[in-house]
């Protein structure tokens, strides 16, 4: 009675005809009409959320499952394949259940396609959490910190599969428990930083925010900073302006040391090939005037806007005429009448009608302060 209570009993496990049961009774026969009886319980109890109903779908399979004579209950196997149970959410479910006898090919598709299925509510915040990010940070753990097997390009493809879906948890459910990020996020970030590949460390700085906003100031410097300058360097021209993009959120919690190299990597930038990469610097470059140091400011904020001011680059030069304005505080007004206006005034003849127009409200209000 403890193990199987009465209500859930077989008619001939009720009535002790156990030689009905040895004698022609499938194997399955008792535990189809006990679960029969459990799948009704669900479903018409109060709180199922079910109004009482077991689906249509079922019941004619119920009513097979209970039936009196053992030998006519149905093998329990095809039940699965009633739509009732052929869903979206058993499918994700059985399927992170196999997951580690699964072939890689299938792995991926399911990582893939896991985004959609937890914006579309189908798996919880449980699973997600209990289920899915272990998953996750165990095959990062062995495949993306061992250098070798990122050569495969299996093991990239699936880490490139990862990373999106990683973040898409730790965004949704993580950020708002800063405990949890830090024990499940943060150990992630070296080893994400170090993967030498495009498509992950697009992906990774794409999160940067994030990243900003979880991260004390030592991780941020040491863990973050430190090795995505080489995105600075990289050869590829939209990682080197993602990378420059990433990195604004992070400047008011970098060190010295950092923002003098991160000064010496703009001042790099300001010649770099993509017309597009130029013109991001100098805009980079008025936005963080205030977090450096007067001797840093001096150093980069006037030759960089000089500088930029000379590009062939139309919105380039229109960026440095709007950063001139944002940092005009930072001009002594020896510099404004013996630099800054003299770099400015010709642009007042500038070929483009925006650069013309910008020019002449900077000489405006540069005046206006020289009056003053």
């Amino acid at each position: 009675g403890v193990v199987c209570p009465s209500d859930y009993r077989s008619p001939e496990r009720v009535g002790q005809r156990y030689d009905v049961l040895q004698q022609s009774a499938p194997v399955h026969s008792i535990d189809c009409f006990s679960l029969a009886v459990l799948i009704e319980y669900i479903y018409t109890h109060p709180n199922a959320g079910t109004g009482g109903q077991v689906p249509p779908p079922l019941k004619k399979a119920l009513t097979r499952m209970k039936n009196d004579s053992p030998k006519l209950r149905p093998r329990l196997a095809p039940l699965l394949k009633c739509p009732v149970f052929d869903n979206p959410y058993v499918k994700a479910e059985l399927f992170l259940d196999e997951v580690m006898s699964k072939p890689v090919e299938e792995k991926i598709m399911f990582l893939q396609s896991l985004p959609d299925v937890l914006n579309r509510g189908v798996l919880n915040e449980n699973v997600a959490i209990h289920k899915i990010l272990p998953l996750l940070v165990m095959g990062l753990k062995v495949t993306a910190g061992n250098e070798a097997a990122m050569t495969q390009d299996v093991n990239r493809r699936e880490t490139l599969a990862t990373v999106p879906l990683l973040f898409q948890i730790a965004e949704s459910y993580l950020a708002k428990t800063p405990e949890l990020f830090q024990r499940h996020i943060t150990p992630l970030v070296p080893i994400l930083f170090a993967i030498n590949d495009r498509g992950v460390r697009g992906a990774v700085l794409q999160k940067m925010s994030l990243l900003e906003g979880q991260l004390d100031k030592a991780s941020i410097n040491s863990s973050v900073f430190e090795p995505m300058c080489s995105g600075f360097s990289d050869s590829s021209g939209p990682l080197r302006e993602l990378t420059l993009k990433s990195t604004i959120c992070l400047v008011q919690k970098l060190n010295h040391s950092n923002l003098e190299k991160l000064v010496r990597y703009l001042v790099r930038l300001q010649s770099d090939p993509e017309a597009s990469i130029r013109t991001n610097t100098v805009i980079f470059i008025g936005k963080i005037a205030p977090n450096l140091t007067d001797m840093s400011r001096q150093k980069l904020i006037l030759p960089a806007f000089m500088r930029s001011m000379k590009d062939p680059f139309t919105p380039c030069r229109l960026s440095a005429l709007r950063a001139v304005i944002a940092c005009k505080e930072y001009f002594t007004q020896k510099d404004v009448a013996e630099k800054v206006l003299p770099a400015v005034v010709p642009h007042t003849l500038d070929a483009a009608n925006d650069v013309r127009m910008e020019a002449f409200k900077v000489v405006d209000t540069l005046l206006v302060g020289l009056r003053e």
